[in-house]
């Protein structure tokens, strides 16, 4: 991808992308940014079918946030994806995301809502960009990956996420608690899919930790589940290179 910053407000972007088919397919894109609103968008062809991935977001007051994102092709509206948040840096704020996907008629989303909340205009701007694709996303390159949940506050925050279709229905929520407003968080909470066939409920409990490994450029993270059912235990553990939390 070749990117040209015309100037500080306009970015123009273009190149070649390909999957896991070995499909390549053109595209061209654009951002365009000043103190009141932001337009992002990529149009890309693979020779038989076009696709356009875009976003617009309004920043009103410093504080309210609002955007509308979008993916199309040419015989459909794949996914739209809205966005609302009150950015008080350092005081109350959070925000809520949904994206609809027609065809699977699937709603899914996540909300927070922070006594220090940590995130600008910026951030949101950049997981509006995962969550439309904008920016070339392919199935081997992101445009990035959005900090953890925890990273969202400053100290204490109350987060939730859904997913609801035609045969499940999944939420959970989480408590994030961050000791030294920096290096650690702690989360607990739990989750619940529900089988509208059956009618089964599968609750589970979570425990979740992050922190930064003192004196390296290493994050580690580990996640512990319950199945509240069942009592069956489970886990999760990773190590990675993080310069920054």
């Amino acid at each position: 991808m070749m990117e040209l910053v015309l100037n500080p407000q306009l970015t123009l972007r273009a190149g070649l992308t390909g999957d896991q088919d070995d499909q390549s397919a053109g595209f061209a894109g654009a951002r365009l940014s000043n103190s009141l609103f932001t337009i992002d968008g990529d149009i890309s062809h693979d020779g038989a079918e076009g696709r356009a991935n875009a976003f617009s977001s309004l920043f009103l007051g410093d504080r309210f946030y609002a955007s509308v994102g979008s993916v199309l092709t040419q015989d459909q509206l794949e996914q739209i994806t809205a966005f609302l948040g009150w950015m008080n840096q350092g005081g109350l704020g959070g925000y809520a995301q949904n994206t609809y996907a027609p065809e699977t008629d699937t709603n899914s989303g996540f909300a927070i809502l922070a006594d220090r909340f940590a995130m600008n205009r910026g951030a949101l701007d950049f997981r509006n960009s995962l969550a439309s694709g904008t920016r070339a996303e392919t199935p081997f390159v992101l445009a990035g990956w959005a900090p953890p949940d925890g990273k969202l506050t400053q100290r204490l925050a109350l987060t939730g996420k859904w997913s609801v279709d035609d045969k499940t229905a999944t939420g959970q929520a989480k408590v994030y608690f961050r000791p030294d407003g920096g290096n650690l968080f702690v989360a607990l909470g739990g989750n619940d899919q529900y089988d509208r066939a059956t009618g089964d409920h599968t609750p589970t409990a979570i425990a979740d930790v992050f922190a930064l490994v003192p004196g390296t450029p290493l994050g580690a993270r580990a996640i512990y589940t319950v199945d509240l059912e069942t009592g069956q235990k489970g886990g999760q553990a990773a190590l990675w290179y993080s310069n920054s939390f």
